[in-house]
């Protein structure tokens, strides 16, 4: 997969985070694209190495909703983040 596949994929997949949170997460990802190809990797190898674009995404959002609920605890914001 290339870099502009990866990052549409991820960007889909993070649709619901708030835009400034998608938007610094993206541009992480595709800082690692840039210094991955200065260093002579392929946009393919740098997409294989990051992993898989939806199993990243369920990650980064179980970290967001982790990091939201401990901001404001709440049953309701505990019980999403568990989910």
């Amino acid at each position: 997969m290339n870099k502009d596949e990866y990052i549409g994929k991820l960007t889909k997949l993070l649709r619901k985070l708030p835009k400034e949170e998608r938007e610094d997460i993206i541009s992480d990802y595709e800082e690692h694209f840039t210094i991955g190809m200065e260093k002579g990797r392929t946009e393919e190898e740098i997409s294989k190495a990051l992993g898989n674009p939806k199993t990243l995404a369920k990650q980064i959002k179980a970290e967001y909703m982790v990091k939201r609920a401990e901001n404001k605890q709440s049953a309701s914001r505990m019980f999403e983040a568990v989910l």
